[in-house]
């Protein structure tokens, strides 16, 4: 993310105590808030409110009565607020269990950060800011609170693993999108489906990194991963890419360049040639074809 680097060098706070158990969920959403959600309003002033997904003991999907309201969308009387608006959320991170960015019905900003661990959706964090807002304060905004997000994630891996099972396979990016593979048979194959999925826009991200994460030679790591799903890896790593530009490109109006580079590619040419490969059609055309706010950039 151009600009965060320096964030991800914060020291101190909340998330950088000795990692300990948490007695439930409760104990869980209290040092994400101090990990990020106060962190992140001592950096920029501005606030964000964490909200519970899929915790034992904490119905955060269903129970209205609990899900936290951002101050701002309490002051939208009639508007996308409160737990209505949530449940919109929440499908979509169903859907699709990556960050997104919208204006809301008020049309004011909103961005929701999802807390994965091992394909699983704990929390996410919410971030509210007025419509009068410039675009690309908000977007550094919600990159910062991101990053925190990613940093908490790393550092208390071994807590968030208590509340998270790990799937047979990680969700879809796209919905629809992603192929229907039986539950993978290697420990390797798992672990290189899960990294994917977190680094799909990392564009150094290849088969050798990720063999070279998971401790295994590139080679024997592409033959197991190609008997397990009957993809070649690296075509499964574009095809995660392409579905992460997708979402990009149906809820941003970044330009196809930062599409391209947002979502893992080195270069808007090579970004529409895969994306083509994969769809059929530009990304320029297959946002044209969406009803989203970035509708009238070229391809």
């Amino acid at each position: 993310m151009d600009g965060t680097a320096q964030y991800k060098r914060i020291p101190g706070g909340a998330d950088d105590a000795t990692e300990r158990p948490p007695v439930n969920g409760d104990e869980f959403l209290a040092r994400l808030h101090a990990g990020v959600a106060e962190r992140f309003e001592r950096i920029t002033g501005f606030t964000a409110v964490v909200i519970p997904v899929h915790l034992p003991g904490i119905s955060g999907a269903s129970d209205e009565a609990i899900v936290p309201v951002h101050p701002i969308c309490a002051k939208c009387e009639g508007h996308d607020r409160g737990p209505g608006a949530w449940k919109e959320h929440l499908a979509e991170l169903c859907r699709c269990p990556k960050g997104h960015v919208h204006r809301c019905n008020a049309d004011e900003w909103c961005a929701v950060v999802p807390v994965l661990h091992a394909g699983s959706c704990l929390a996410a964090c919410k971030l509210v800011c007025y419509g009068t807002m410039a675009e690309h304060i908000f977007a550094r905004n919600a990159e910062i609170l991101t990053v925190l997000v990613e940093r908490f994630c790393a550092v208390h891996a071994a807590m968030m693993g208590q509340f998270s099972v790990v799937p047979d396979y990680v969700p879809a990016v796209g919905q629809g999108a992603r192929p229907a593979f039986a539950p993978v048979r290697y420990p390797q194959v798992r672990r290189a489906l899960e990294y994917i999925e977190r680094h799909a826009s990392d564009a150094e991200m290849n088969v050798t990194s990720v063999a070279r994460w998971i401790g295994c030679n590139a080679n024997y790591l592409a033959h197991l991963f190609t008997q397990d799903t009957g993809m070649r890896m690296s075509r499964y790593i574009a095809s995660r890419r392409v579905e992460l530009a997708k979402v990009f490109l149906k809820t941003t109006t970044w330009d196809i360049t930062r599409v391209a580079r947002e979502s893992g590619f080195a270069s808007r040419g090579w970004f529409s040639q895969v994306f083509r490969t994969h769809t059929g059609c530009t990304p320029g055309q297959y946002r044209g074809t969406e009803s989203n706010p970035g509708h009238a950039a070229a391809g």
